[in-house]
């Protein structure tokens, strides 16, 4: 829809309406790596000026253009600032990463991205030529297509980024941050879930 607006079936976008819901595991482990995140952005807003004129300038920017956005007021109440560096952190970055290396492992034969077969009508499907279902073409096509979209491709890992932070917190704070990652893949490696070895800084 339009900016701001939105349907029953596709809702108005909103930066705070990410998925985190613990029903799957896939939510669960999404979960623990924005619980993993806010704990460092919290840590680094603590070193802040409250009322920061950089950080207000940005969020009065940014609040024009991304539906959900606080603004230079909105962004230095209670937890609103770290809630939404670490949102933006795990969306660019732990979110659509998974989301392609999750994707791009599955077996191309066991998701074929185009079926040779018009849908039903009322009448009830046509007999089925699995022969026809899928050409060579359409694989090709499809395992091209994952290698140039689907499959991530990573340049800088979020686990070696370089912050440059002043105060000796902040620096902390991010070498607990990267440490902190160890722990993460311990639990959802083995689950075939991304590690910090494969989470970009932003796809």
């Amino acid at each position: 829809g339009v900016h701001g607006l939105g349907t029953g079936a596709y809702p108005a976008y909103n930066l705070f309406g990410v998925h985190l819901g613990g029903h799957t595991e896939y939510g669960r482990y999404r979960q623990a790596w924005y619980r993993h995140i806010l704990e460092f952005t919290r840590k680094i807003v603590a070193t802040l000026e409250p009322g920061d004129a950089d950080v207000t300038r940005w969020a009065d920017a940014a609040a024009q253009w991304v539906e959900g956005f606080p603004d230079g007021i909105e962004i230095w109440r209670d937890d609103v600032l770290a809630e939404t560096l670490a949102t933006i952190i795990a969306t660019v970055s732990v979110f659509h990463t998974a989301d392609h290396d999750s994707y791009s492992r599955i077996p191309i034969e066991k998701m074929p991205f185009r079926l040779r077969q018009q849908p039903p009508d009322e009448s009830g499907p046509d007999e089925l030529d699995l022969t026809k279902l899928v050409l060579p073409e359409d694989y090709f096509r499809h395992y091209l297509a994952r290698r140039l979209y689907f499959k991530p491709v990573i340049r800088t890992y979020l686990s070696t980024v370089k912050y440059g932070f002043r105060p000796v917190e902040a620096r902390t704070a991010a070498k607990e941050f990267v440490s902190g990652m160890d722990s993460l893949d311990t639990v959802w490696g083995p689950r075939g879930y991304a590690t910090s070895d494969r989470i970009a800084t932003s796809v």
